[in-house]
């Protein structure tokens, strides 16, 4: 069975490594670049599209958002003058800007075309979907146009990789640009995580590797500024042994695991909670702002690699979702980059074979990790101390553990009672109330034992 590879990129600066000619040749080459992407995405616009069938399947006007998989780049022979930018580069450059034109203009209406498809399942099935025409009525878009710093995408057709000896361990050569440019050859500096990915690449090969460099995926990004080199390699098989952690993320501690294992502060004694304090007292699109933004994910990845999880099968991690609605949140709650966490985990679950898993997270951080027992004031900060068995731990743990365990689903009809507030247990076998022990026997009389209705599964 086919498998999709796993891309990983590196950044690269040019800045320091280009010489004056070499530079002013490729601004001039990107400046033209825009230019003609500009024009392809107003003419994909403005006109309407088939498919293969010849039926239409594009158009602004009729609410047709479906793009042919195929666009020719000779859509604008007919339109251009012979003195138009366009006719300076190459085929092979035009075949790489189209097909940047078209990921542009389909990102543009990607919203649309959704909710479009959801309406129409909607009314073949019979179901409402006012809340989502309500939606879509709110939605404007317009034509987008490509910024004057925006990177191009340049497809293995103008691209050509050279390994050598010297100083620098890899040029990259800009080919069949057009009538009026040359060749421009550019020096790249290759770094650890190059090395890196490389080496990942070596251990889990595709079969055809068409760079001379093992892992490296044969286009690139590139800007004034900087050059994206991207790593492909084969995702490794899911592992079926090992064990089941749960996870439990927070702003102090970026996560903490059920078996112990808790994220660290770094070697300059920065943890998350001193990033997001100082990111609360900032000012947002200011440099520090951004310095402290690059901070928090550099540590976010940093911490988290430190975990030992080589035994883990799977990782059940907390569903946050929610987080700022209906409420007023303190500028350090929204630093707090809970997004960030789950992604990291996510792209390490797939580098490593491990699943990532999200369980609904109502009532597990005030839950008790031995006897099931939930009640609000269990947790008090960062201390867990259970009113029923007097278990404590440290209360991030405790949520870990939790998550850890398949307990059934508690719906929102049920948390609206606040049953919390005076306490109940929940079990794998379901929800009672009580306080003398945890078990479900049938001798227990100042308990009473209630299954999971079906309303709380609805």
């Amino acid at each position: 069975m086919f498998h999709k590879p796993i891309i990983r990129s590196t950044k690269h600066p040019l800045s320091q490594h280009l010489n004056a000619g070499k530079e002013g040749a490729l601004n001039e080459l990107l400046k033209l670049c825009r230019i003609v992407i500009n024009d392809y995405i107003e003419f994909i616009w403005n006109n309407e599209f088939d498919d293969h069938h010849g039926i239409q399947i594009w158009s602004i006007q009729k609410n047709l958002f479906e793009l042919p998989r195929w666009l020719n780049y000779r859509i604008l022979d007919e339109i251009k003058n012979a003195d138009d930018p366009y006719w300076k580069i190459s085929a092979r450059l035009k075949t790489s800007l189209v097909a940047q034109a078209k990921g542009i203009v389909k990102g543009t209406v990607g919203e649309i075309r959704n909710l479009l498809r959801k309406i129409a399942w909607c009314k073949e099935t019979g179901k409402p979907f006012h809340r989502l025409q309500a939606k879509l009525d709110k939605l404007s878009f317009g034509c987008p146009r490509l910024s004057e710093d925006a990177p191009i995408e340049l497809s293995v057709h103008c691209v050509d990789f050279e390994k050598t000896n010297g100083r620098f361990k890899m040029f990259i050569r800009l080919k069949y640009l057009g009538p009026d440019f040359e060749d421009i050859k550019i020096p790249i500096q290759l770094h650890k995580r190059d090395f890196h990915w490389q080496k990942r690449a070596k251990l889990a090969p595709l079969q055809n590797q068409p760079t001379p460099f093992f892992g490296l995926s044969s286009g690139i990004r590139i800007s004034e500024s900087n050059c994206l080199l991207r790593w492909q390699f084969a995702k490794p098989e899911v592992r079926t042994e090992g064990a089941v952690l749960g996870g439990d993320t927070g702003i102090k501690k970026a996560l903490s695991l059920s078996d112990g294992q808790m994220t660290k502060p770094n070697f300059h004694n920065r943890d998350l909670d001193t990033i997001t304090s100082k990111m609360s007292k900032s000012k947002k699109g200011s440099k520090a702002f951004a310095r402290l933004q690059d901070e928090r994910i550099n540590y976010i990845n940093w911490s988290l690699k430190q975990l030992d999880l080589s035994n883990c099968a799977e990782l059940k991690l907390e569903r946050v979702k929610h987080l700022y609605f209906g409420r007023n949140h303190s500028a350090k709650i929204k630093a707090w980059g809970n997004t960030i966490i789950t992604s990291s985990l996510e792209r390490f679950s797939e580098e490593e074979g491990w699943v990532l898993s999200l369980t609904n997270s109502p009532y597990r951080s005030q839950r008790c990790g031995e006897c099931g027992w939930v009640q609000r004031s269990n947790r008090k900060k960062e201390c867990f101390c259970c009113k029923s068995c007097g278990h404590t731990a440290d209360a991030d743990v405790n949520a870990a553990r939790n998550n850890a365990q398949d307990l059934p689903f508690i719906s929102q009809i049920f948390r609206q009672k606040k049953h919390s507030t005076k306490g109940f247990f929940w079990n794998p076998l379901g929800i009672s109330f009580g306080q003398e022990s945890a078990s479900f026997s049938s001798s227990s009389r100042t308990k009473k034992k209630i299954g999971v209705p079906d309303s709380m599964v609805k």
